[in-house]
């Protein structure tokens, strides 16, 4: 991230970056390379959650960049 947007000042120590499964068991409260729990049938925990992913379907414009960066730094 800080190599390909640095005017965004992001901190490694803040971001891990990982695929969709890994983010999937991140936020699950599973490390990242248990991916066999997702074979099991039963669940592990009574706790429940919802959550929405979304993503750019086209690439986002210089403006609209310095616009976030903007939003970020306040």
């Amino acid at each position: 991230m800080k190599e390909n947007f640095p005017e965004l000042s992001v901190e490694q120590t803040k971001f891990a970056e990982m695929s969709w499964i890994e983010s999937v068991l991140s936020m699950a409260d599973i490390q990242r390379n248990k991916t066999e729990v997702l074979l099991q049938r039963t669940q592990q925990s009574k706790r429940f959650f919802k959550a929405k992913s979304d993503y750019v379907t086209k690439p986002i414009s210089e403006a609209g960049l310095e616009g976030l960066s903007r939003c970020w730094k306040k």
